[in-house]
């Protein structure tokens, strides 16, 4: 008998960090930001009388970096709520935050620091923020609006990742030890002990070594951020048991909790799972939780705290 509903297969050991992926269909890998992506979530309705929720963690990796790194200027922004991307945009452009172009000061300031957290490099950083340009251009001539191309240089966006981690000296040290760690054992472990081989670090061949020691140091933050969620998960059934035939767990999609939650819950599953996920793990600054929730997938709107 049909459900009317979508569902994949789950694999829990394929990703080394230990997130979940998924095929037939991969419900993962769905975009948010593009037509079709867009189109494909607004199919994914809940049945009569509940709301499609999802809460996510906060720039989590980001987090995670700041703890296990114990950088003074991070520690200090997220224990202060400053906006991180602003701030990095200000130190690499000289740029207050009042007076900053998304597009040309923030985009590249977000970017560099997510694909530091995932080991990229100058090459990968100037992809990234070409492809933001043309999506940009894109967008802006189905709207009829005006565009003004950026033109971003691969040399360029080296030297947004070498300000970055000036700005964040912790984090270059902590990517150091990393490499010192994994050049030594040939493994390197996250901050709950989880520990990663990467033996080809000492292969001959460079591409190869360079490889490891990107991974040696983007590994350890990607499985920490993996444990908090999977930590958030596990007691998950323990407020679950407050809303009886209320609330249905559906998905994890990397670092966001998705539900099937009756409208009349709403609020209070809000603030019972916000406060779960919140506390379950401890770190040197707060996590923050943001709940969204609307009829389908692809139309989820901030639930009011």
């Amino acid at each position: 008998m049909s459900t009317h509903r979508i569902l994949p297969h789950f694999r829990l050991t394929v990703i080394p960090t230990g997130r979940l992926a998924a095929y037939d269909p991969n419900v993962l890998a769905i975009p948010k930001h593009s037509d079709w992506g867009r189109r494909i979530r607004k199919a994914i309705i809940v049945p009569k009388g509940f709301l499609f929720g999802s809460w996510d963690y906060s720039q989590l990796e980001m987090r995670v970096m700041a703890h296990v790194s114990q950088d003074k200027r991070l520690l200090q922004a997220y224990c202060q709520g400053i906006d991180i991307h602003a701030q990095t945009a200000q130190r690499i452009f000289g740029v207050k935050p009042a007076d900053q172009d998304d597009s040309l000061h923030r985009l590249p300031a977000k970017s560099t620091g997510f694909l530091i957290l995932m080991g990229g490099t100058g090459r990968g950083l100037y992809e990234v923020l070409s492809k933001a340009e043309s999506d940009r251009k894109r967008d802006a001539e189905k709207k009829g609006e005006a565009y003004t191309p950026i033109v971003w240089q691969e040399d360029e966006c080296y030297r947004f990742i070498a300000a970055w981690l000036d700005t964040y000296p912790g984090v270059r040290d902590f990517q150091r030890a990393r490499h010192k760690e994994v050049e030594e054992y040939g493994t390197v472990r996250d901050f709950y002990g989880r520990r990663f081989l990467l033996p080809q670090v000492w292969c001959a061949n460079r591409k190869l070594r360079d490889h490891a020691l990107r991974q040696a140091q983007a590994l350890p933050i990607q499985s920490g951020a993996q444990v908090i969620v999977k930590r958030a998960e596990a007691v998950v059934p323990s407020i679950l048991t407050r809303f009886p035939g209320s609330v249905y767990p559906l998905l994890q999609v990397h670092d966001d909790l998705d539900f099937e939650v009756r409208r009349r819950v709403l609020v209070p599953w809000d603030r019972a799972l916000r406060h779960l996920m919140e506390t379950t793990t401890t770190l040197s600054i707060p996590l923050v939780v943001e709940g969204k929730a609307g009829r389908s997938w692809g139309e989820l709107e901030k639930i009011p705290l």
